[in-house]
């Protein structure tokens, strides 16, 4: 049987890359005031971040649903595959919930059902292991049972911009907002335990960019997995830090993935972030 993997449209899973593994991303759903849109469907990246900057209030998102799961995993069935579905943290959305669910109803052993505890482009990472392990014969079950261990050693970091989304999100404070675009802050924020949580702060985006890429050295990266790259509309600051990394470390690869609404609705244009694997 053929691995099918199934994930949500918050792991920003280039489209080419799933097209060619026998993936399929499920996208989200998204409100701009009055209008509806399918994020990768019928607004791209760009066009969401222009939107973004133009709207008067922030986007919402809403949560994958039982039976849109149940739809996706009859069509894997249906082709004779079995499926390995990853989420976004449960603690970040009901997404997975909904899938444990749709799970549950259909009752086949063929189902594998995991929280990713990450959020972007880390759980991406997460799938391009499953698919090497495709690839190389192994089970939806064996799959399963690896990305469960090794979900806990990606690391994703990133540097954000502009504070402008995060106080229009309400997980910034006015006068702090005010204070720190006067000095020039920028917040650098990580997944932990399934939850986005701001790590630190530095003065300048190029100290951002520092202090992220530092973090390689500090939570001791497996220099035998992969590096990953991502932006929000900020491609050629991306590629400057990625060569700025490539001079200091030793990395086997530099794949770039947009950042997405599920990130983005909150760190606005202009975030870079990179994912990699500790030891």
């Amino acid at each position: 049987m053929a691995i099918r993997f199934i994930v949500d449209g918050a792991s920003d899973m280039d489209r080419e890359y799933a097209a060619a593994n026998n993936i399929i991303i499920i996208p989200l759903r998204l409100f701009f005031g009055e209008e509806e849109f399918f994020e990768g469907v019928n607004m791209t990246n760009q066009e969401f971040y222009a939107k973004l900057e133009t709207g008067k209030a922030l986007p919402k998102t809403s949560l994958i649903n039982q039976f849109t799961w149940e739809e996706a995993f009859k069509a894997g069935l249906a082709a004779g595959d079995q499926i390995v579905a990853v989420t976004l943290s449960e603690k970040l959305s009901g997404t997975y919930q909904q899938a444990k669910l749709a799970q549950a109803e259909i009752n086949s052993p063929d189902i594998f059902v995991m929280d990713s505890v990450q959020v972007s482009f880390s759980i991406t990472a997460l799938v391009i292991e499953g698919v090497k392990m495709a690839q190389a014969g192994k089970s939806a079950e064996e799959i399963y049972k690896h990305l469960e261990e090794l979900k806990h050693k990606v690391r994703i970091f990133g540097v954000i911009h502009s504070l402008k989304y995060l106080k229009e999100g309400g997980r910034l404070s006015n006068a702090a907002a005010f204070v720190g675009s006067i000095i020039n802050l920028k917040p650098v924020v990580s997944v932990v335990n399934g939850v986005v949580a701001n790590v630190g702060k530095t003065i300048g985006f190029k100290k951002g960019l520092q202090t992220i890429m530092e973090k390689l050295r500090d939570e001791n990266y497996d220099e035998t997995m992969p590096v990953y790259f991502g932006d929000g509309a900020s491609r050629d600051m991306l590629l400057e830090f990625i060569e700025m990394v490539k001079k200091n470390f030793k990395i086997i690869s530099d794949r770039i993935f947009n950042i997405g609404p599920a990130i983005g609705t909150y760190s606005g244009p202009g975030v870079i972030g990179i994912a990699f694997f500790k030891k």
